[in-house]
């Protein structure tokens, strides 16, 4: 089958198509054909060899993909032949064949094509265990999101307002900043031109925001905490400005906030069954129209570069997405 695969450290340019056996198939796992997978920053990360948790090289690149079972194994209870399904498999997911355990599949949502699925397993799965399970926002609250317009700013954006929150998108884009706002975004504030803290503490009328999710680290990361409401909670999830935060247990205590980090991938993996129940209620809000998947650029497999280099460059607005080649 082919698969992109990491040979070596660097850069996008450096990976290559390659034709590998296809995974064992274990007892309690299924074979999905894929149709589609999704592009993440973290997969920029493992190339370059920085990424948390390094696989040993060569490896198969990609978290996430979609489409359909076509093999599984004795012992699996949840799915069968013909099953659509997304996958969460960090790595081994940019490949025409993806094996997982059963318990690393969702069904996808009736009415959701494979691209949008394709994408839909990290970026929503983040975003509720970030808000709903960690930093449990409660309707009526506050939510600022730092990196709205990116694919997991932007389902944060919407599962912020489909638990009732307000949510105040950030960005430096205003074009960006527009589809965050579609999204359910009701107030926008572009840090190229405003400085957050004082147009957070403008918007709330002084009270702060009862959330924040930071993907973003640096600077943004640094503001949030001069505009965190008392009680507050910071949900942190890495740190795409290239900055990973450090901060002091005294600011923490100034602030009188919670500062939470996150790890999807861990969470899927410690708890999937957990796990499982989130997507009962994502594919619930889907189905009833509260969210909505932005695809921004689809790229065929043989161009796994380009997809990722749209990241790196901040080009996209949303989730970009590989296709296999197959309906």
């Amino acid at each position: 089958m082919r698969a992109v695969l990491c040979t070596k450290f660097g850069g996008p340019e450096l990976l290559e198509i390659g034709e590998v056996d296809p995974p064992a198939l274990g007892a309690k796992d299924i074979r999905v054909a894929a149709v589609a997978a999704g592009v993440n920053f973290g997969d920029t990360t493992m190339v370059s060899g920085a990424f948390p948790v390094q696989p040993p090289l060569p490896f198969v690149l990609g978290g996430e993909a979609a489409g359909e079972v076509i093999e599984v194994g004795e012992s699996v209870e949840r799915f069968k032949t013909g099953d659509r399904v997304m996958t969460l498999s960090i790595p081994g997911c940019f490949a025409e064949q993806v094996v997982v355990p059963e318990t690393s599949a969702q069904p996808v949502p009736d009415g959701m094509g494979f691209e949008a699925a394709a994408g839909f397993t990290i970026a929503y799965g983040t975003a509720y265990y970030a808000l709903i399970k960690r930093s449990h926002l409660q309707a009526g609250e506050v939510l600022l999101v730092l990196g709205a317009t990116g694919g997991t700013g932007l389902a944060v954006v919407e599962v912020g307002r489909a638990a009732g929150a307000e949510v105040i998108a950030v960005g430096s884009n205003d074009e960006k900043l527009q589809q965050a706002a579609k999204q359910g975004a009701a107030h926008l504030i572009n840090y190229e031109r405003e400085q957050i803290a004082e147009k957070v503490m403008e918007i709330t009328g002084g009270r702060g925001a009862n959330v924040i999710f930071d993907g973003v680290g640096g600077e943004a990361f640094k503001q949030a905490l001069g505009c965190i409401a008392g009680g507050g909670r910071l949900a942190s999830v890495g740190g795409a400005s290239g900055e990973i935060p450090e901060v002091s247990v005294l600011a923490l205590m100034a602030a009188d906030c919670d500062l939470i980090g996150i790890s999807c991938g861990a969470y899927a993996a410690r708890d999937p069954s957990a796990f499982a129940e989130d997507f009962e209620q994502l594919g619930s809000w889907y189905v009833e129209g509260k969210l909505n998947p932005h695809i921004s650029a689809t790229f065929p497999l043989e161009q796994v570069a380009d997809a990722l280099n749209v990241l790196v460059t901040r080009k996209v607005i949303g989730k970009v997405v590989l296709t296999m080649g197959r309906e």
